[in-house]
């Protein structure tokens, strides 16, 4: 492979190596086949698969596995495909098509890894894959990689879409596509780079390996992707590469299929207890193969983690259960994001360990900064936690760079909000709306960010686009009967009818997991005061909040939207009491 991927960096410009040079054990005649197959001219190549299976069976006996040819209705370059997958026992064969824009394959610095539609019985291989390939590129700086979850959404959305439609929606300069098929106990793969716009080949290459070499195949392509590029990969880079995360080709398998089953499990949903249950099963059962696969227990991880978090059993004995899982994980991997990402979580929403999260957001912001998500939590330490608003900002811009996704911009969103950058916020709710419509958090902050900015007729019509058709009619009437005024009376009303329900007595008084994961009931209802300019009755709820959980009083000093608390005697005895000043200080701009 590796001196194949050196010959498609020459463009296939000379005459490929003779393999009896350095293996005289290889029979002749194969070595006359495989100059062939892989000759600089298409017309020297085998016409036929079949051909080329005859040339290489000979008089030996080598097994050889010849696949169908694989459909594809994307538009391609004159450069044929020369390569037919072929298993000879342990031996994995790649080839690959000459590049077909010499000179120009430098010029892109983003790709979106897209699946073709394929076997549902090798669906979790081919996502488990194409997502270790896209974690594997976003390590190299110079390449912009969009998630394939965020692909995916957008071919939920439309999909109809052909790959070179799909790279100019997604506003990246290629697109990385394959399909995967299982034939006896081998996998498969065609992959194909196009570039966009224009939709032409830049390279095709197929590729074959025995199933149970599956762990090998993400690093091999993504250094495949990185050479055919021109990236520059540094030593650790290609190393990570080349990094097998299991010996246990049937640990890998089912943490594969365990994966799948969690990405389908976390979105609620009436099934999303029975696939999160699932994910542990196959997650246990990968440990039990390989008890230090460090992504099985990341799996894990998450699993007890989001468990806790629904309430769905003791919160305690599962939140000790992802503090062991998640240390696990790291130990063997500290450069894995999704153990940074639920560590930051649990420290954030559950713990209020504010040191503990500053001090994970800085450790995951070096090791795994690459990743979108680590970026989009570190920026919400940054920012909510540390009040340093301006580099929460940069933090969030650098997440949705890498992935453009609803999280990401709903955070950016927010942190606009605080920075009282209310255009900029709109901007980001609707770029989180695109992808989502659904999503409450970003149609909140656009209504809020629109409020603020007067611009009624629009927030009337997100509150319609959002499905709450009475409660646009409701601020539509308002607006026509007394415009500004109108809208405003409409608004309060609609927040003291909030504020009511808050603040009805809870039965039972308290429940997991309302109680325990934010936002709690009593910031819910500070912030609803806060947005009716009652600052005393804000301060009442911050008291009571502080019996429940002191430590959040941090996060309300750090909030400039709830700076009209300042003025509460209260404020300035509890930030004493904290010893808060300095951050005061800061977030109120003194220096």
């Amino acid at each position: 492979a590796a001196d194949l991927r050196s010959m498609l960096m020459r463009r296939l410009s000379s005459a490929p190596p003779r393999i009896r040079e350095s293996a005289p054990e290889v029979p002749e005649h194969v070595e006359a086949a495989m100059v062939r197959a892989l000759s600089v001219d298409r017309t020297e190549r085998f016409a036929t698969a079949g051909e080329f299976a005859a040339a290489l069976v000979g008089s030996g006996s080598m097994q050889i596995i010849t696949p169908a040819p694989m459909p594809t209705t994307r538009r391609r370059s004159t450069a044929g495909l020369i390569a037919t997958v072929v298993a000879v026992g342990a031996l994995a064969f790649f080839a690959v098509t000459k590049l077909a824009s010499p000179g120009r394959a430098d010029s892109i610095t983003s790709v979106a890894v897209a699946p073709e539609p394929g076997d549902s019985a090798t669906a979790y291989l081919s996502e488990g894959i194409l997502d270790g390939v896209a974690n594997l590129l976003r390590r190299v700086p110079q390449l912009r990689v969009t998630a394939p979850s965020l692909v995916a959404q957008v071919r939920r959305q439309n999909p109809t879409l052909n790959a070179e439609e799909l790279g100019q929606q997604l506003e990246v300069e290629s697109v990385l596509t394959w399909s995967l098929r299982k034939v006896g106990d081998s996998l498969l793969l065609h992959t194909e780079l196009l570039r966009v716009p224009g939709g032409d080949l830049v390279w095709s290459a197929r590729y074959g390996r025995h199933e149970s070499d599956v762990a090998a195949m993400q690093g091999e392509i993504a250094q495949l992707v990185a050479d055919s590029l021109r990236l520059q990969v540094s030593g650790a880079e290609r190393a990570s590469m080349a990094r097998r995360t299991t010996a246990s080709a049937r640990a890998y398998d089912l943490y594969l299929r365990g994966r799948r089953a969690q990405l389908r499990g976390i979105p609620l949903g009436p099934s999303a207890q029975v696939l999160l249950d699932s994910s542990a099963y196959y997650g246990r059962a990968a440990l039990a193969l390989d008890p230090g696969f460090a992504q099985a227990h990341g799996l894990l991880g998450t699993y007890y983690f989001v468990v806790a978090f629904r309430g769905w059993g003791p919160f305690q004995d599962y939140m000790d259960s992802v503090q062991s899982s998640l240390h696990r994980s790291l130990a063997v991997d500290s450069t894995l994001s999704d153990p940074w990402v639920n560590m930051m979580s649990k420290s954030i929403y559950l713990d209020d360990d504010w040191p503990g999260a500053v001090s994970q957001a800085r450790r995951a912001q070096r090791l795994s900064g690459y990743d979108a998500q680590v970026l989009q939590f570190t920026a919400i330490v940054t920012g909510e936690v540390e009040g340093r608003l301006d580099s929460a900002i940069a933090l969030a811009r650098r997440s949705t760079g890498i992935e453009a996704s609803s999280g990401g911009w709903n955070t950016l969103a927010d942190l606009f909000m605080r920075a009282g950058r209310f255009d900029s916020a709109v901007v980001a709710a609707r770029r989180a709306l695109d992808l989502d419509p659904t999503l409450t958090g970003p149609r909140r902050r656009l209504i809020m960010s629109l409020e603020q900015l007067r611009r009624y007729d629009e927030a009337i019509e997100a509150r319609r686009q959002g499905a709450d058709t009475a409660g646009a009619a409701e601020y539509a009437r308002g607006f026509a009967r007394g415009g500004a005024a109108g809208y405003e009376a409409v608004r309060r009303a609609d927040l003291r009818r909030q504020v009511a329900a808050l603040e009805a007595p809870l039965d039972p008084p308290r429940e997991l997991p309302r109680d325990t994961v934010p936002p709690l009931r009593e910031e819910r209802i500070v912030a609803l005061y806060a947005q009716l300019g009652e600052w005393t009755k804000a301060m009442d709820w911050v008291m009571k909040l502080v019996e429940h959980r002191p430590r959040r009083f941090r996060l309300i000093v750090a909030n400039p939207q709830l700076a009209g608390l300042r003025r509460d005697p209260r404020f300035q005895a509890l930030v004493r009491e904290q010893g808060l000043e300095e951050l005061l200080r800061q977030v109120s701009g003194e220096r």
